[in-house]
């Protein structure tokens, strides 16, 4: 019997026998969850249904091939999904792409992109794919890239545009100010009522100048949502929510107060994450607010189903690539609706009895993969579209130089101090300082304190802390890093031969280099800068603790001729969409342990 395949609502269904191993062959059409409707009575499988995919579609020829007989209506819309996926492969392909709306209406930015022609083809790349990630590496300008999307697409009215704190405040409002200054741009900053309140002026511009774009900007935080919602009513009001007791089995209902509810109440015309990464990435655990996030992402409305739904990130896969499902699952939820059958389909698995490990992306399905990517994500690379860039150059030496991809730097000896706590700790998961020992209680905390130890010395501040349960003042010991450093020492030859610091007779150089200086300890950050500033070496600091306005200023300072030459920043906080292409070199004093949060 013939396998047949039509639309049929919004699904396909699959109808037919083929031989005893029908059933097994329709599970294996995967990356979307296959389902099944029973007959009325109940007995037997009447069909199979699935999203309507292309690459569903050419899963059905996989497995039917002869067999399969395709429906006019389905025939129709796939002979238009092709068209559509030749056609953003030749956008792809191509060296510029015409924006005449950009050109039109936007000149500045049209000016900007005409001399990096790649950020032209991204832009149509964006507005033909409709819903798709925008995954160029650093530096290449995706912001923009996004703003002359919506600008080519005739975007008018409520834009969403989600995002890291520091971009909440500085880097968006920054670029749209400079790019498209007849926009309207409301940044959500401040306590809970301040950003209520620029949500009201957001929907009070709206209502005034509705032929504009309004560009609502919010942290990730204020999409979180309870992961039990059943129902977003469009009315004033609580969401309702729902859950099943997992020991009395029992159905529990409750409403859900969300403090920015228009969030999710404003069908949007364009919703942008940036930095996808922090919200999006999905794998076998994920934290809790990170799920909540998720969830609050995936209840967002789009008044169009043809909206713009752009995910932006120079780091998508978070160093695996099984933590796209996510990103996937957000733009496309219709299709992307089985986290592990779609792992299943692409990557090894192991199961250790606990367990599941997912391994690497598996051979044969190597090319399906990728091909599966061409119409949901934009990913450049600097040597490819910058060419007249010179290559990042890696002083110092690999770790282990039998080893492909050894970690590389300069290594440095322990100071005698260091080496002692360093050893201690090694040996006894703990080292004894001057003021006291520190322990290191389980294996991480035990690798922090020697990544701690490999920078500087220390000791421990003894003070007091609250204790609820003993209901009594207890001591509190706290590591503070101090010198000696061997890392600071060899950082202060290297800013004396760059000009940068004072040489023994007092004297700078004439170079005007820069150099930005990161570390994930906030108090060793904080330590070096203000050893630096007692030698004589101003510098700039951006950790957790700066405040938007100073971030802005050093930034601005930074990027502009004279001031001081040394940014010290923590990796964490000025990984994210801060701009400081002014300097010469970038200097790591530890590594972390997830390698795209340096990239």
């Amino acid at each position: 019997m013939a396998i047949t395949v039509e639309i049929v609502g919004k699904r396909i269904e699959l109808r037919g026998w083929d031989g005893p191993d029908t059933s097994a062959r329709c599970k294996q059409i995967v990356g979307a969850r296959a389902r099944w409707n029973r007959r009325p009575d109940g007995d037997k499988f009447d069909c199979w249904t699935y999203p309507i995919d292309y690459t569903v579609c050419l899963q059905f020829r996989q497995q039917f091939g002869d067999a399969l007989v395709i429906g006019p209506a389905l025939s129709k819309w796939a002979r238009s999904a092709k068209q559509k996926r030749e056609k953003l492969n030749t956008t792809l392909s191509a060296a510029e792409f015409d924006l005449p709306r950009v050109t039109g209406l936007a000149p500045q930015l049209a000016a900007a992109m005409s001399a990096r022609k790649y950020q032209q083809v991204g832009a149509a790349f964006l507005t033909q794919a409709r819903r798709a990630l925008m995954a160029d590496e650093p530096g290449l300008g995706k912001t923009l890239q996004v703003m002359a999307a919506a600008v080519q697409d005739d975007v008018k009215g409520e834009i969403l545009v989600l995002a890291p704190s520091q971009a909440v405040q500085i880097t968006w409002p920054d670029e749209l100010r400079r790019w498209l200054p007849e926009d309207r741009f409301y940044p959500a900053v401040g306590d809970r009522a301040k950003r209520t309140r620029v949500i009201e002026a957001f929907k009070a511009g709206l209502e005034a100048e509705p032929d504009r774009r309004h560009w609502l900007i919010c942290n990730y935080e204020m999409a979180r949502a309870n992961t039990k919602l059943t129902k977003l009513t469009p009315e004033p009001g609580p969401f309702k929510w729902s859950s099943v007791d997992k020991k009395t089995k029992k159905t529990i209902n409750g409403n859900w107060h969300h403090p920015y509810a228009d969030l999710f109440r404003i069908g949007w015309k364009m919703i942008v994450a940036d930095e996808s990464h922090k919200a999006l990435v999905a794998s076998t655990s994920v934290k809790v607010n990170q799920s909540q996030t998720r969830a609050g992402l995936g209840m967002l409305r789009i008044a169009d189903e043809n909206g713009l739904r752009i995910p932006m990130s120079g780091t998508p896969f978070k160093g695996k690539l099984y933590k796209l499902w996510g990103t996937l699952n957000w733009m496309r939820p219709d299709h992307y609706t089985s986290y592990w059958n779609w792992v299943n389909r692409f990557f090894e698995t192991f199961d250790d009895g606990y367990s599941t490990t997912i391994g690497k992306l598996r051979p044969e399905m190597e090319a399906a993969f990728y091909a599966e990517l061409d119409t949901l994500m934009i990913r450049r690379k600097k040597r490819e579209v910058v060419p007249e860039l010179p290559p990042k150059e890696y002083p110092g030496r690999p770790l282990d130089s039998d080893e492909p991809g050894s970690l590389h730097g300069i290594w440095l000896e322990m100071s005698p101090k260091q080496a002692k706590f360093y050893g201690e700790m090694v040996k006894n998961a703990e080292a004894k300082l001057d003021s006291g020992t520190l322990m290191a209680v389980g294996g991480l905390a035990e690798l922090t304190r020697l990544k701690q130890f490999a920078i500087c010395a220390g000791d421990i501040e003894i003070g007091e802390k609250y204790d609820a349960d003993l209901d009594m003042m207890v001591p509190d010991l706290k590591y503070i890093p101090g010198f000696p450093s061997n890392k600071f020492d060899w950082l202060w030859e290297w800013l004396v031969e760059r000009g940068i610091a004072p040489d023994e007779d007092g004297e700078y150089g004439d170079a005007d280099t820069k150099v930005v200086i990161a570390s994930q300890f906030t108090q060793i950050i904080n330590l070096y800068a203000a050893e630096l500033e007692r030698r004589g070496v101003p510098v700039h600091v951006l950790t957790g603790e700066t405040s938007a306005g100073r971030r802005r200023k050093a930034k601005e300072a930074f990027q502009s001729d004279g001031g001081p030459r040394v940014f010290l920043l923590n990796t964490e906080a000025g990984g994210v969409s801060l701009t400081l292409d002014a300097a010469d070199d970038l200097i790591f004093l530890d590594e972390k342990w997830v390698p795209d949060d340096q990239t």
